[in-house]
C-alpha cells in the first residue's frame, strides 16, 4: 500500500464513532452530546417504550373493564393514571438499573467491543420480551379474573385444564407471533441504536461515582419511606373503587409479588395495621357455653365440645356447588327476581337454612380448606399445595374416618386439579372417585363431566356402600363455571331457555341436576338415615369495586335430610362462615370432641350472637359480626362498614364507633393466628381431631 493511501479505521475496535473533540462554533452543547451518545439513547429509549407500553395497556384494561368500572369521578381518573405512571417509574428504575450499571461502570475498550454490545442488546431484548409476555398474561387474567396478576397465574401455571382453557378460548398462536416479531423488532432498534462505541470520555472514578448515585436513587426511592413511615413509595389505596387502585398497578410488580406469595411457605405477610391482643379477642369470640379451652402452646385454639347429647352415626353427604352464589338463589333473595334455582328453594323450605354463610375466598381451593378444615384464606399459595400443611391439617375426613366412617371424595374433574387428591388422601380420605371414573361416553367440558352424570356416578356409589356402615361423602361439582358449558341436551333435559344467558343456563342446569341426585338417593337404602349439605364453595364475580364486597361472599349453606331428627326447618339469618361447618357436623353426630379450627357450632348459636364470618378479596381482608364488617387493608388504616339488607356498604365513622376497635383486634387475631399456624406446622396439633 502506498504512502498516500489511508486506512480507515473499521469501526469496529475503534473509537471512530466518538463525538468530535474540536471546540468549534458549530458543536453541541454538554447535554445534546450526553443525550447524543448511544448508550444514553439506549436507556432514554428504553424509559420512553416502558412508560408508553404500561400507559397504553392501562388504557386497554379500562376500556375492556369500563362496565364493571362504573362511573369514575375525573379526579379519580387523573390519580389513577398519576398513581400508574408512579408504579412504572418505580418498576422502570429496576428495569434500567442493570443496564445504567452496565454502560456506566464498563471500561473504554470492553464498551467499544462486540460482546458487549450484544449483551446490551441481548438484556433489552429479555426485558421487552418479558414485559410485553406479562402484559398480555396481565390482560387476558384481567379479562376473566377482572384483577391484576396474583396468587392464582403461578398457582395454576402448569395445569392442563387451565392450559386447555387457555389455548380453545384465546390467540395464543397469534400473541406468541406477535411478541416474537416484537422482540425482533426491538433487537434490530437497539442495534442500530448501539453502534460500536465507548461511552463518554469521563474517568474511572467519575463512572463509578454515577453508578453508585443510580443505585442509590432506585433503592432509596423503594426502601426510604417505607423505613420513615411504614408505607412503600407505592402505596395504592388512592381513592374507594378497588377497580380503580387494580388499574393503577404495574403488571410487573403484581407479578413479582405473586411468585413471592407462591414461594414463600407461610404467605407474604400483608402490612397491616397490628393492634394488641388479637389472640386473646379470637379465643373469646370463638368460645361457646358447651366448650373449654386447652392449654395447648401450639394451637391456642384447641378446645374441647361437649354436646350433651348421645353419639349417632347417620350417612352424611356433603355437595359442594360450584358458583351457587346467594346472588342468583331465590330462597335467598325472595322476590328480586324470577328464581333461577326452584328445586333448591323448595328444599331450603324443609331444612335448617343458613341464609347469611360467608365464603371464605374466591377460589374452590379456598373454599375446601375452610369447609372442610376450618381454616381461613389468608392470601399466597392455597393450603391444598403447601407441602407442610399436607402433614399438619386436621380435617373432616380425619375425623369421621376415626369415627368409623368410610370416607368418599367425588368429582367430575381431574382430581389432581389443585392437589385436591393428594392433600385429601394425607387428611384420610379412604376412596377417590374422579373424571377417570365416570362413563367413556359422558360429555366432558373444559373442566370436567356434566353434574348430571356426576351426580348418577355418585348415587351409584353411595348406594353400593350403604350396606358398608356409615359413610361421608364430599361431592364437588363444576359445570356452572365459566366458560359455561353445558350438555348438547341440557336445555331438553332441564327446561333452561337456549336464549338466555350462559351463567343462567348452567345455574338452572345444576339446579336440575341436583334434583334429579336427590330423586334418586330418595330411594335408596340409606336415604332414611342420611344427612344431605348443600354448600356453595363461592361466587362467580364479587363486586370488584369493592374492597370487600360483602354481599358477593354470602352463600347458601343447607341442612337437610331425614337424619335431622329434632331440629326443626327453619331459616337462620345470623353471619357464619365456611369455616363453622367442621364443628357443626362433628357436633352433629353428637358425644364430645376435639377440635382447633377457627370454626364455630351453628347449632349452639344464641339469639343474641352477632355471628361471625372472616373473608378475603385480593389483598384486603374483612371480619363480619352483625350488620357491620371492618376490612384491613394494606398500609391503610381499617375501613369499617355498614351492610344493609338490600347489599349497598355504606361507611361509618370509625373515630366514633366504639366497637371499631375490638373488630380490628378480632380481625387481625384470624389473620395473625391463621398466619402463625402456617408458618410453625401447629395448626394439628393437640388432641385428636373427635375421639
Amino acid at each position: 500500500m502506498g504512502t498516500g493511501d489511508v486506512r480507515r479505521p473499521s469501526g469496529r475496535d475503534s473509537d471512530s464513532n466518538l463525538p468530535d473533540d474540536d471546540n468549534g462554533a458549530g458543536r453541541p452543547g454538554p447535554l445534546a452530546r450526553w443525550l447524543g451518545h448511544p448508550p444514553v439513547r439506549l436507556i432514554v429509549l428504553l424509559a420512553a417504550a416502558m412508560i408508553v407500553l404500561f400507559a397504553a395497556q392501562r388504557g386497554v384494561l379500562i376500556l375492556l373493564g369500563r362496565e364493571r368500572l362504573g362511573p369514575v369521578a375525573a379526579a379519580d381518573m387523573v390519580r389513577l393514571f398519576a398513581a400508574g405512571l408512579r408504579h412504572d417509574l418505580h418498576v422502570l428504575a429496576w428495569l434500567a438499573l442493570p443496564l445504567v450499571l452496565l454502560l456506566t461502570l464498563a471500561p473504554a475498550r470492553p464498551c467499544a467491543r462486540r460482546w458487549h454490545r450484544r449483551g446490551v442488546v441481548g438484556y433489552l431484548a429479555a426485558v421487552v420480551m418479558v414485559t410485553v409476555g406479562i402484559c398480555v398474561v396481565d390482560t387476558l387474567f384481567f379479562v376473566i379474573n377482572e384483577s391484576r396478576i396474583n396468587w392464582q397465574v403461578p398457582d395454576y401455571l402448569f395445569e392442563k385444564e387451565i392450559a386447555a382453557h387457555v389455548w380453545r378460548h384465546y390467540p395464543v398462536v397469534g400473541l406468541l407471533v406477535g411478541i416474537v416479531a416484537l422482540v425482533i423488532g426491538v433487537v434490530r432498534l437497539a442495534s442500530l441504536c448501539c453502534p460500536v462505541a465507548a461511552p463518554p470520555r469521563t474517568p474511572a472514578w467519575g463512572r463509578a461515582i454515577g453508578a453508585a448515585s443510580a443505585l442509590v436513587l432506585v433503592l432509596g426511592w423503594t426502601f426510604a419511606p417505607r423505613m420513615l413511615n411504614g408505607r412503600p413509595a407505592t402505596s395504592p389505596y388512592f381513592c374507594s373503587n378497588s377497580l380503580v387502585i387494580e388499574l393503577a398497578q404495574n403488571p410487573l410488580s403484581t407479578s413479582g409479588y405473586a411468585v413471592m406469595d407462591y414461594l414463600t411457605e407461610g404467605g407474604r405477610a400483608e402490612p397491616y395495621p397490628r393492634p394488641d391482643g388479637g389472640l386473646a379477642a379470637l379465643r373469646d369470640a370463638l368460645r361457646q357455653g358447651h366448650t373449654t379451652f386447652a392449654d395447648n402452646a401450639a394451637n391456642p385454639l384447641w378446645r374441647t365440645v361437649r354436646t350433651g347429647r348421645p353419639r349417632s352415626r347417620p350417612n352424611v353427604v356433603l355437595v359442594i356447588m360450584e358458583s351457587f352464589t346467594g346472588r342468583h338463589v331465590g330462597a335467598m333473595a325472595p322476590g328480586r327476581e324470577a328464581s333461577r334455582t326452584p328445586f333448591f328453594d323448595s328444599l331450603a323450605d324443609q331444612g335448617l337454612f343458613f341464609t347469611h354463610m360467608y365464603a371464605a375466598g374466591s377460589r374452590t381451593n379456598r373454599a375446601l380448606a375452610a369447609l372442610l378444615c376450618g381454616f381461613p384464606d389468608i392470601g399466597g399459595r392455597s393450603i391444598l399445595r403447601r407441602q407442610g400443611a399436607r402433614q399438619t391439617f386436621p380435617s373432616l375426613f380425619d375425623a369421621f374416618a376415626e369415627r368409623g366412617y368410610r370416607t368418599l371424595f367425588i368429582c367430575g374433574s381431574n382430581a389432581e386439579f389443585d392437589d385436591m387428591e393428594t392433600f385429601f388422601r394425607q387428611a384420610g380420605v379412604q376412596e377417590v372417585v374422579d373424571i377417570d371414573g365416570m362413563p367413556a361416553d359422558a360429555w366432558r367440558s373444559t373442566w370436567a363431566v356434566g353434574d348430571h352424570m356426576l351426580f348418577d356416578v355418585a348415587a351409584e356409589r353411595l348406594d353400593a356402600v350403604a350396606d358398608e356402615g356409615p359413610f361421608f361423602a364430599v361431592i364437588l361439582t363444576t359445570t356452572n363455571h365459566r366458560p359455561y358449558e353445558l350438555p348438547p341436551d341440557a336445555a331438553a333435559l332441564c327446561g333452561c331457555d337456549g336464549q338466555a344467558a350462559p351463567p343462567v343456563r348452567t345455574l338452572r342446569y345444576a339446579d336440575w341436576a341436583m334434583e334429579r341426585f336427590m330423586e334418586q338417593m330418595r330411594h335408596s337404602d340409606g336415604f332414611d338415615n342420611t344427612l344431605f349439605v348443600f354448600v356453595a364453595d363461592h361466587s362467580p364475580a364479587p363486586d370488584p369495586r369493592r374492597f370487600v364486597d360483602v354481599e358477593g361472599y354470602r352463600v347458601p349453606c343447607l341442612l337437610y335430610g331425614p337424619a335431622l331428627k329434632g331440629l326443626e326447618p327453619r331459616r337462620v339469618g345470623t353471619p357464619c362462615s365456611q369455616m363453622d361447618l367442621m364443628p357443626t357436623l362433628l357436633s352433629f353426630l353428637g358425644g364430645e370432641f376435639s377440635h382447633g379450627t377457627f370454626g364455630r357450632d351453628l347449632l349452639a348459636l344464641e339469639a343474641t350472637d352477632p355471628g361471625l364470618a372472616f373473608l378475603r378479596q385480593q389483598r384486603a381482608t374483612a371480619l363480619v359480626r352483625g350488620d357491620e364488617a371492618l376490612v384491613l387493608l394494606p398500609h391503610s388504616d381499617p375501613l369499617l362498614l355498614q351492610c344493609t339488607a338490600d347489599g349497598r356498604q355504606q361507611p361509618l365513622d370509625t373515630a366514633a364507633r366504639g366497637e371499631a376497635q375490638p373488630m380490628h383486634r378480632l380481625a387481625f387475631g384470624v389473620y395473625e393466628t391463621a398466619r402463625g399456624f402456617l408458618m410453625n406446622g401447629t395448626y394439628g396439633s393437640g388432641a385428636d381431631v373427635a375421639r
